[in-house]
């Protein structure tokens, strides 16, 4: 009983992974406080201007904001996930296209959420308020509707928002989440609702998702001091950020027997990019104890069929080394720490790479084991 409770200990807190939960966290973070201080905001205004029906419609407003964005917010996620990634691998290609990708499928979701809301923008409203000839159901059905026009720009705003923070652009993830939490909602609400009431509000959001949707842009103007010329200008992406396509090599493994086949591959792939022999040696010997492991205890799990892709590519500085596999979840770097270092005779490969590697990372992403190693 004692091993399955739950403890906080400061000693097993692992500080050096809390600049990546920053960097996760800050962004979504500062978009929740900024919507609380303009939901308090808001509320004290349509109090002071406006009658208690327009604060029972904003009320049921934000409740059905904070469900009907779970679909732009789940492709932003979803996005910085995937480009994050694409960054991980140096593959600039990917990156761009995963951005477009996420553009194009999310633009589609949304505006089937957005057909959805108008087509049944009555029905949504009788949830809340059951007599449609009702004020309250009449304003609260034109807040859908009013809603359904500007989610084709909250879906720009998310994707953007989640390229930037897998990008690691502090200061773009900041102002993106003041933009879509406040810093437009409020000041125009304040100067329009004591003019035309509720609707200042529905005016302050909808211009708040249009500054969101054109942040990216003006951004990449700024960052060119012109207009972009190409894709990867508009997304910022360094000239020196990724490989070219002599410098990465892909492949997967299907057997045992060709383990060690795509070994002497690697290695002779590296050497020919002028690495060092170490470097490459390391690499090929890695690969060949992780493909090995991985063939011999993964593929064997279960009746499916299973494939190991491998991505190899020269860095500045070495070589980066990318093992993914759809088998069950394997953590090398949890394994190692359990293995028992009095004796050497077992899990040499785990041994040998985690010694050899300069950088061992892991992570299960979409159901994936994707290991990096650095040399």
């Amino acid at each position: 009983l004692g091993r399955s409770t739950l403890k906080f200990s400061l000693s097993s807190i692992k500080w050096s992974e809390s600049r990546d939960i920053f960097v996760i966290g800050f962004p979504g973070a500062l978009v929740l406080l900024c919507a609380a201080v303009r939901n308090i905001l808001l509320n004290r205004y349509l109090t002071a201007y406006t009658d208690l029906e327009c604060l029972a419609v904003f009320a049921t407003f934000c409740l059905l904001i904070n469900a009907l964005y779970a679909v732009p917010n789940g492709v932003r996620n979803i996005c910085r996930m995937l480009c994050s990634i694409c960054i991980g691998e140096d593959d600039r290609n990917s990156l761009m296209l995963t951005v477009k990708t996420s553009l194009r499928w999310g633009t589609l979701i949304v505006m089937v959420e957005a057909v959805f809301c108008l087509v049944f923008s009555g029905v949504i409203s009788r949830i809340y308020y059951s007599d449609p000839g009702s004020g309250l159901y009449r304003m609260t059905k034109h807040s859908i509707q009013v809603y359904s026009l500007w989610l084709f720009f909250f879906i720009i705003g998310a994707v953007f928002a989640g390229y930037y923070q897998a990008m690691e652009r502090m200061k773009y993830s900041a102002l993106a989440a003041c933009i879509e939490g406040a810093a437009i909602v409020c000041p125009v609400s304040v100067l329009a609702v004591p003019v035309i009431g509720l609707n200042g509000v529905w005016l302050g959001f909808f211009l708040g998702t249009v500054v969101s949707a054109l942040l990216p842009f003006v951004y990449a103007i700024l960052c060119n001091k012109g207009i972009p010329g190409n894709t990867y200008e508009w997304l910022t992406i360094p000239p020196d950020f990724g490989s070219s396509d002599e410098e990465r090599m892909e492949f997967s493994i299907r057997s045992l027997e060709e383990v060690t086949t795509t070994a002497e591959r690697v290695q002779t792939f590296c050497i020919g990019l002028g690495l060092d022999k170490k470097i490459s040696y390391d690499a090929a010997l890695c690969l060949e104890e992780m493909a090995a492991n991985i063939v011999l205890h993964g593929f064997s799990s279960d009746r499916k069929s299973h494939s190991i892709d491998i991505l190899v590519v020269k860095r500045k500085d070495g070589a980066m080394l990318r093992i993914r596999d759809d088998c069950i979840p394997f953590n090398i770097k949890e394994y190692f720490d359990l293995i028992n270092p009095e004796d050497i005779t077992k899990n040499i490969g785990i041994r040998l790479t985690i010694k050899k590697a300069r950088e061992v990372s892991y992570q299960n992403l979409l159901g994936l084991n994707v290991l990096m190693l650095t040399f």
